[in-house]
This record gives C-alpha cells, structure tokens and sequence, in this order.
C-alpha cells in the first residue's frame, strides 16, 4: 500500500506541474535559452519523481537508490539555471559555464559512488531520508551560492531592461519563492528536524513561469491562449487539489480518531467539496481579468481593432519601402529640372528652349506629383475601391520602385508576359500593388546572394456555357460575368521554404524572420480573397519559391457572349 504523507504529496505535485511546463517550453521554445531553461525545468521534475518515490518508500535497502537518483538532479537545477541567466543577461562567459559544469558533474560522481552520503534514517516516523557528508554540505553551499548569484545577475539586468523585458525578468526574479522552499529539503540531511514543509511552495515556481510564459512570452515563446484551455486547467488544479485535502483530511482524522467510516469519509469530502465549489464560479472571471482583460464582447472587439492597427503598421512597413523606391524614381525628373534651370538665365531668350523648358519641366512636376499622389493614396486606410486597370503596368510599376534593391541584391528580373498586355482587371490597385508588393520584398529577402526573379502572367478564358454558372463567384462584389482569371506566378531562386513550414506561410504572425511580424503574406492572402481571386505556394528547399495568384477577369453583361 503506498504510504502518503505531506512531503510525497508535495514533490508528486512538483512532478505534475513540472513535467507539462518542460513538454510546453521543449515544443514551443526556439532559442538557444530555452531549450537550457528547459533542462532546468526537467530536472526539478526529475527531482519531483525521485523525491515522491523516497517518500512512499519503506523499504530502507533501496532508499539510498532513490535517493541517489533524486539528488542528481538537484545538483544541476541550479546550474541550468545558472546558465540561462547568463544567456539572458548576455554574460555568456564560457569559463564560468564550463566551471559550474565540471563542479556538477563532480558532485554528481560524488553522488553515485558514495561520497554524498553516509546512510538513511527514518525521519519524522514517516520515510527515510539521507545523512550526508562532508562533500554534501559543500554541495549544499554551491547550490545556494549560484542560486543566489543568478538572482543578483537578474536583479542588475531588470534594472536596464525595457519595459516589455521587465515584466519576463521579474516573473524569474518571483519565482526565488520555489528556490527558498526547496532549499528546506537539504535540511534533514544536516540531521535538522525541521519538516521540510517549504516543499510545497516549489509548485509556485512553474505556476509563475507558466504565466510568465503565457502573458509575457518569456523565453520568446508565444502560445496562443484559448478560453477552454485556461478554464481545463484551473478546474483539474482545483479538483487535484480537492481531491489531495480529503485524502490527507481523512487519513489525519484517522490517525486521530481511529474511525474506519464511509459514512463520516462522504461526510469529510462533501464538506470539503461545499468550500471548493465557489472557486468553480471565479474561474471565468480570473481568467477573463489576468488573461483576457475583459468579457467576451470586450475581447472580440479589442481583437478587431488590434487586427485592423497591425494590417495598418504592415501597410505602413510597405509605404516605407514604397517611399524609398520613389525617392530614387523622383531623383530623375529633378535632375532634368535643375538641368534646365541652370540653362534658363543665359537661354531665357531662345523661344524654342523656353517652349522645351515648358513642356518637359512641367511633364516632370506631373510625374513627380503623381508619384507623391500614389504614396499618399496607398498609405491612405480606405475600403475596396475597384477599378479597371491595366494589371501589367501597374506590375511594371510596383517592380520598377524595387529596381534599386534588386540592383543592391544582384537580382536579374525576368518578365514573361503571355497575357494580353492591355489586359484589365476590375480590382482596387493600391491593395493588389500591396499584395505585390509582400511577395516580391520576401523573394527579394530569399536571394541574399542574388538569383532570378520571375514574373509571368497567363490568362484563361471560360468557355460562354460556363460563364453564367461562374456569375455567383464574384456576385455580391463584382458586377459583370466572370469571363475566366489571370494567373500571375512570381518565382524566386532563393532558399525555398521548409516543408514542415509551407502550410502554415498565411496564418497570421507566422514568420521565421529575426524582425518579421508573420503579417506580410496573411495581409496578401486576405487582399486576394477579398477580390474574388486565390492564391497559393509552392516551394522546395534550396532551389525557390513560387507564389501562384489568380484574379477573375469581369467582363460586362452586354459582352458576355
């Protein structure tokens, strides 16, 4: 029969919170600090399972195995943490790394050879636990000194961090409350009885890196947070929990009392059960004020703006790129001005310089304020706006401000235009030259060493039978029979996109770039589908990519035939 006792309780719940929170930061962390962060997590797991199996043990032959494996991992929880604290804070000293190291792997020996430990004793009439030696309290001395040598490195970081920053650093800062509750369990193997009852605060430790995680997206990981899985999870706290004070209720009042009766045992659960049961109607509102920030309504509505504000900053990302391509666009009508004023004082006479000056300066101005006018009109928010334009110039166009960075990139650009090139699509220009736009500045990003960009364009034409049973397709945004699509691939022979990652190159804030948002494509997506059209990604690794887009060409109800 498994003998329970408050100690085993409390590491057999470090265990169950530990082990999910290592799954979630092994899975969800990228960067070098979390996967180290992560090893710190298992092994105060690994500590929970050694611990809960010495404390249910009654055999003392096999107690300095248990023992042995659950002190194991003690002696690296405070390394691993040691060493994520100086990837944080960017002390990433390789001397002092490779020092903690080689102290833990000779404690570790230690440990295992006998060292560590003189024997096992029976402590509080209830388990056994280790007598240590001399190389114990040495070990003992270690862990305190680099735990609190972390904490005093992530005290003098939090002061120069920014603000986002702050909130991650004093979640680790907090969560000292689990190292100062662990540190009791050393106790009883200094032959101090003292129960080690501080092993119930270890639990606090992962509940406030799961938040921090969560709400602050420490360690650069970012879950998405749904309601039913907040709800789940605070209600299977709050049941385990329950469940865990009738059992130790119940085993006091017998200890105590001596009774042996279902009866009284219904009685002590449902007592306890009429407590617990108001925290079941907190649950929503905890959840809805620390993580959501408001009811459902309030959310909903928060999310739209916040979706409308991020479709706006990549927009406005783009007119910088726009901008830039115009300044280089307007430098030539400005070299042709200044040329001609230089020559006006001494050719002011000379009627056919004049008429010349004219007609070229002010075809120069016009050119510039068109250039400004589209600037200003894209980076303008407006609804769709559609209509008929000329889908080649305006890809001539939208190329033609990125000639200056595929020079910079030594981008050879290919056009292959087999569609008609006066072409017309019924379509809203600036938001189909901003879905232009998205995918040739990521073909660019993909050739840093210069490659091919490709653009073609094909048209197909539905037969006359098919076009009416096609009006529905674009009924309720575009007017007019759907007389078949242009098809515009745009190819790349750059790095190409893994395959584990392609199905996933439209979901918003997606993005294996260092300083990308994840938005540029889920934008392009949206803009496609909002006139009627699709589009699709092809890609291997190593050798390209392949942005497919199809627009449906409208033709009027009097030419349908």
């Amino acid at each position: 029969m498994i003998h329970l006792n408050p100690f085993a309780i409390a590491n057999l719940i470090i265990a169950i919170t530990y082990f999910p929170l290592f799954i979630l930061i092994a899975i969800k962390g990228k960067t070098r600090i979390a996967r180290v962060y992560s090893l710190h997590i298992l092994a105060i797991c690994l500590w929970g399972i050694g611990a809960f199996l010495g404390g249910i043990n009654q055999n003392q032959a096999i107690s300095i195995n248990l023992w042995k494996f659950a002190y194991s991992a003690v002696i690296f929880i405070p390394i691993f943490f040691l060493h994520s604290v100086l990837i944080l804070t960017k002390r990433n000293s390789r001397f002092l790394i490779t020092l903690i190291y080689i102290q833990a792997i000779y404690f570790l020996w230690e440990a295992q050879s006998g060292g560590m430990f003189s024997s096992v004793r029976l402590v509080f009439n209830s388990f056994y636990y280790v007598n240590g030696k001399i190389i114990y309290l040495y070990s003992f001395i270690s862990w305190v000194v680099t735990v609190s040598f972390a904490h005093l490195l992530l005290i003098q970081y939090y002061k120069t961090s920014y603000p986002g920053q702050k909130e991650q650093i004093a979640s680790l800062i907090l969560a000292i409350i689990g190292f100062l509750g662990g540190a009791m369990n050393f106790l009883p193997g200094f032959n101090i009885n003292i129960y080690p009852h501080g092993n119930l605060l270890v639990p606090i430790h992962s509940i406030i890196v799961t938040y921090a995680i969560l709400k602050h997206q420490l360690l650069d990981i970012i879950v998405v947070i749904k309601k039913s899985l907040i709800y789940s999870i605070l209600i299977t706290s709050i049941t385990v929990t329950y469940l865990i004070l009738v059992i130790l209720s119940e085993r006091l009042l017998q200890g105590t009392i001596g009774y042996q009766s279902l009866l009284v045992s219904v009685g002590i659960a449902f007592l306890i059960g009429l407590v617990f049961s108001p925290l079941r109607n907190k649950i929503q509102y905890f959840v809805d004020k620390y993580f959501f920030k408001g009811t459902q309504a309030q959310i909903a509505e928060e999310n739209e703006r916040l979706r409308q504000e991020v479709a706006q900053a990549e927009k406005l990302k783009t007119v910088a790129t726009l901008a830039s391509g115009m300044a280089h666009e307007i430098k030539n009508p400005l070299t042709a001005i200044k040329t001609f004023v230089e020559y006006l004082p001494e050719r002011k006479d000379n009627p056919e310089f004049l008429d010349k000056f004219t007609r070229i300066v002010g075809a120069e101005v016009d050119r510039i304020d068109g250039l400004v006018h589209q600037l200003l009109e894209f980076a303008k928010p407006s609804p769709l706006a559609l209509k008929e334009t000329n889908i080649h110039q305006l890809i001539d166009e939208t190329l033609s401000l990125l000639n200056n960075q595929l020079v910079q990139h030594k981008i050879d650009l290919i056009r292959d235009y087999n569609a008609d090139r006066d072409q017309t699509l019924n379509i809203d220009p600036n938001q189909i030259r901003q879905a232009l736009l998205n995918i040739f500045l990521n073909a660019i990003e993909a050739m840093k060493y210069g490659g091919t960009l490709r653009v073609q364009t094909e048209d197909y034409r539905l037969k006359t039978k098919d076009q009416s049973s096609q009006k529905s397709l674009v009924s309720g945004l575009q007017s007019g029979v759907h007389k078949g699509f242009l098809k515009i691939t745009i190819s790349d022979t750059g790095s190409g996109i893994h395959p584990k990652d392609l199905p996933h190159v439209f979901d918003p804030f997606f993005s294996k770039k260092d300083h990308g948002t994840g938005l540029g494509l889920a934008i392009t997506h949206g803009i496609i589908q909002e006139h009627g059209g699709k589009i699709k990604v092809e890609s291997e690794l190593g050798k390209g990519t392949e942005a497919i887009l199809e627009l449906p060409i409208i033709g009027s109800e009097e030419n349908k035939g």
